[in-house]
């Protein structure tokens, strides 16, 4: 196959932001915006053959995933100066996060006179109107008709090898979850698919209805595994997905754990010395305190099994402020991670509920000072027998039993999150 044109997506973030926490993102990072990359194609290749694609990648193992690159306001003269995309054989697509009306005067003198010939604007329909930038699109269906007659114009299409072809197997495609974590899932199989013009049925006021719903039901229904199992349902299209493709391949060239792409697998954590530092803050100010006093509550705050908080606050008002200040930005972050994580080799995704104080009093026993009080011969088997029992701890409290049949069934590694961003890769048993 011809080498076809790279597809880079440059992010344009808006204003550098001054981190808070290291326990809470920067809202320039957890953007929805961001989100969006995840139901775009990687390449030409990918957007033209699609499945094919995919099949290559799950056989090849090269690099896949998003070519992106992140740029803040403060930084767009040099990336421009510097940047050399324009004199390559690549689609240059500029995602404007930042969609404050007053930014676009910012924007239109910045990119209005650029010269490069291979680029296109991402921006929100209000904002791309204000913006009066060429060519500019608003929607992925915009997005999509764009690139297939940027397609026609630029790329020797091979059309015996069936371009913008989709498999007919229903057990295939997936119904989008009005549940945040399950977004990354349902992107992911479109771009396994190719079914880049797939359209919902639903007005946005239907979604919106749904997603009303389905959080009041998690709410009421706050014992019960079924938004976990909303993801479990998915991860098993994955891997009926990825078993048709070994059975249509034959022999394989590798194990089948190597095969099948690794299960990407957030675990949000809230550590104790994240809690104290917060807890001994002093500003000087009632409503500051008042305000920091709610944010230790959003941290000290388990999710229930079905992904929702089960806690009377003290202030309800604050609460709810901290939950969009700190919880909402977080998750955002980590579905955000999660995709890029996805990409590389389209992998299923799944975010477990948040976790902390429950599992920290067991930790204590682990932690470097209580090992120091221990002699050395004990430390090894006391590390061995805490640990092997914080794991269960966990598995007892955010996975279904349906989900541990899952991650013991499925034959790959496991790439793990956890909330400090330390990802680190391990096989189950």
């Amino acid at each position: 196959m011809n080498q076809l044109p790279k597809i880079i997506y440059i992010a344009l973030l808006g204003d550098r932001d001054k981190p808070i926490s290291h326990n809470i993102p920067m809202e320039s990072v957890a953007q929805d915006a961001l989100h969006e990359l995840g139901a775009l194609p990687q390449n030409f290749e990918h957007f033209i053959y699609g499945c094919d694609y995919y099949r290559r990648i799950l056989l090849s193992r090269e690099y896949a995933g998003y070519d992106v690159v992140y740029v803040y306001d403060d930084n767009i003269d040099h990336f421009i100066a510097n940047a050399c995309y324009d004199k390559m054989n690549c689609l240059v697509v500029f995602l404007l996060c930042d969609t404050n009306a007053k930014k676009a005067p910012f924007y239109k003198g910045k990119f209005g006179n650029l010269n490069w010939s291979n680029v296109l604007y991402y921006a929100a329909s209000s904002f791309a109107k204000l913006l009066q930038l060429h060519p500019i699109v608003s929607s992925r269906t915009e997005f999509f008709d764009f690139l297939y007659d940027y397609a026609l114009a630029n790329i020797a299409i091979e059309w015996d090898n069936a371009p913008f072809s989709i498999p007919n197997a229903k057990d295939w495609y997936d119904y989008y979850y009005p549940f945040k974590p399950a977004h990354v899932n349902s992107k992911t199989l479109v771009g396994i698919l190719g079914n880049w013009w797939q359209t919902s049925s639903q007005t946005k006021q239907e979604y919106m209805d749904e997603f009303i719903k389905n959080s009041f039901d998690a709410q009421q229904k706050k014992d019960t595994y079924d938004r976990q199992q909303m993801l479990t349902n998915q991860i098993l299209k994955f891997h009926c997905i990825e078993q048709t493709m070994a059975h249509s391949i034959g022999k394989l060239p590798f194990f089948e754990d190597q095969f099948a792409p690794s299960l990407i697998m957030v675990l949000p954590y809230t550590s104790k010395d994240t809690i104290e530092h917060y807890k001994s803050i002093d500003t000087g100010m009632p409503f500051m305190n008042d305000m920091n006093h709610a944010l230790v509550e959003v941290m000290k705050a388990e999710y229930t099994k079905n992904y929702t908080y089960d806690i009377k606050p003290k202030n309800p008002q604050l609460f709810a402020m901290m939950i969009k200040a700190y919880s909402m930005p977080r998750s955002n972050y980590y579905d955000i991670i999660g995709m890029l994580y996805a990409s590389e080799l389209f992998s299923p995704y799944i975010r477990l509920p948040f976790v902390g104080p429950s599992i920290n009093a067991s930790l204590n026993a682990v932690g470097l000072e209580a090992l120091n009080k221990r002699r050395p011969d004990k430390v090894r088997k006391k590390l061995g027998r805490t640990m092997i029992g914080i794991g269960k701890a966990i598995s007892a409290k955010v996975l279904a039993p349906d989900t541990i049949k899952m991650i013991r069934r499925r034959p790959s590694q496991i790439v793990a999150i956890v909330s400090q961003m330390i990802v680190y890769t391990f096989t189950p048993p």
